[in-house]
């Protein structure tokens, strides 16, 4: 994460670097959050804004046009460095990323800076802030063989809440159907995540294996009668 360096103890025999959240003192009550901006990668940059201590914050950010995911995410870390910073390495949230979309560059900064927003040749990219952590699993489950709507084989448990994902015929009902219907159910249910399904087989014998990612860790979901897997739990910021 990017963390703020406190002033170094002058009388100290070395200089420690702590970062805001550590000293104690002087109000380091900034919340970490995850900030996300996104710009077309063609455009060059300017400045990175954040604020600190509620005062804005302009600082220079030297980007060609074109520059790829690697170039733009040293040069927005050595940035933040010159200001005072420091990412200190944390695995699981790395302090600054850099996602290449295609045509877009989607700048993802994690910690106690308030990232305000990215000046660029084409206008101003504003970042979207994320300050509550959360942790997301992956759930999945093979070989459904469908049903008929309102009985034991199209419900579907969600944390102790029967919902009806409607008649599934195989051979006839296809993938996207299925996924729409259990989204349908998962959003009601707030549990959270995307649902994807892919089917094995064809005809009458065809089955359907459900994956839904970025739910909930504390979710228990089962669908005719069969416990989704739970697998690839990690923190999120939400």
């Amino acid at each position: 994460m990017i963390r703020k360096l406190s002033v170094p103890d002058q009388n100290a025999d070395n200089f420690l670097k702590l970062t805001a959240g550590d000293t104690g003192c002087c109000g380091d009550t900034v919340t970490d959050c995850q900030y996300t901006a996104s710009y077309t990668q063609a455009n060059s940059v300017t400045l990175l804004n954040i604020t600190e201590d509620g005062v804005a914050r302009a600082l220079p950010l030297v980007i060609s046009g074109g520059a790829t995911a690697a170039t733009v995410q040293a040069a927005v870390v050595a940035a933040l460095v010159a200001a005072g910073y420091e990412d200190d390495d944390n695995e699981v949230f790395p302090g600054v990323q850099v996602i290449d979309q295609g045509t877009t560059l989607d700048v993802i900064i994690t910690g106690n800076v308030v990232a305000v927003s990215i000046t660029h040749s084409g206008g101003t990219a504003t970042f979207d802030a994320d300050c509550t952590v959360e942790n997301q699993c992956t759930y999945s489950l093979t070989g459904y063989a469908g049903g008929t709507t309102g009985s034991a084989d199209t419900t579907i448990r969600i944390n102790g809440v029967n919902y009806d994902i409607g008649t599934v015929t195989p051979g006839t009902t296809t993938a996207n159907d299925v996924a729409a219907a259990i989204q349908a159910d998962l959003n009601t249910s707030g549990a959270g995540g995307t649902v994807a399904v892919t089917t094995t087989g064809s005809g009458g014998s065809q089955t359907y294996n459900v994956t839904i990612t970025g739910s909930k860790s504390n979710n228990t979901i089962v669908l005719d009668g069969v416990y989704f897997t739970r697998s690839a739990c990690a923190p999120v910021y939400v």
